[in-house]
C-alpha cells in the first residue's frame, strides 16, 4: 500500500464555524448601533448618512456570510477526504469502503484532487 497521510487534527468543526459566524454578526451589528448611537464614531464613519452606514454593515455582513461559506466548505470537503482516507486505511468491510479502496488502488490520494470519488464512472 501507498505512504498514509497524517491527519493534523486541526480541522475545524461546523458548530464552531457556526458559534463563530454568530459572533461576529452580532459584533458587527452591535458596532453598528454603538455608532448610530453617538456612543463611538470612528473617523471613517464621519460623514456617513444612516443609509450609507446601514449599507456598509450590510456589506461587510455578506462579506462575513461568504468567508463563513468557504469556511464551512473546507471543512466539508476535509471531513470527506479524512473519511475516504480512514476507510482504505482501516480496511473496512462496507460497501462504501470497498469501492474506496477500489479508487484508491488505482488513483491513490490523487483520487482526492478530483470529484472522482462522485463521478458516474465510480465503480458503484
Amino acid at each position: 500500500m501507498k505512504k498514509r497521510i497524517t491527519f493534523s487534527g486541526e480541522n475545524r468543526n461546523l458548530e464552531d464555524i457556526v458559534s463563530f459566524y454568530n459572533l461576529c454578526k452580532s459584533a458587527l451589528l452591535k458596532y453598528k448601533e454603538n455608532i448610530k448611537k453617538g456612543l463611538e464614531i470612528p473617523e471613517e464613519f464621519i460623514g456617513f448618512t444612516p443609509e450609507e452606514l446601514d449599507q456598509h454593515f450590510k456589506d461587510k455582513i455578506e462579506e462575513l456570510e461568504n468567508l463563513i461559506c468557504l469556511d464551512l466548505l473546507a471543512a466539508v470537503e476535509a471531513k470527506l477526504r479524512m473519511d475516504y482516507l480512514t476507510r482504505v486505511y482501516n480496511r473496512k468491510k462496507d460497501n462504501l469502503s470497498r469501492i474506496f479502496r477500489h479508487i484508491y488502488k488505482e488513483k491513490a490520494e490523487r483520487a482526492l484532487s478530483r470529484p472522482i470519488i462522485f463521478s458516474p464512472k465510480s465503480p458503484v
